[in-house]
């Protein structure tokens, strides 16, 4: 019937709008995710690049006096 139509229109409407909303809020959940994941990289390579300044002041016991 056109009601039976029009209902299932109206249905099909609202969750179109419910999935649009969701996906929105799942983009700002993997936007955060990545800077925080960039943020803790970032951090991980300046520790390694500390290490590696700190090793170029290591000898060799043999040039050792």
């Amino acid at each position: 019937t056109p009601e039976n139509w029009k209902m299932a229109c109206e249905h099909v409407k609202q969750e179109e709008q419910f999935y649009w909303e969701e996906d929105c809020l799942m983009d700002e959940v993997v936007d955060r995710f990545e800077q925080e994941t960039n943020r803790e990289n970032k951090g991980c390579e300046e520790a390694a690049a500390d290490s590696i300044l700190d090793m170029e002041d290591i000898k060799p016991m043999s040039l050792i006096p």
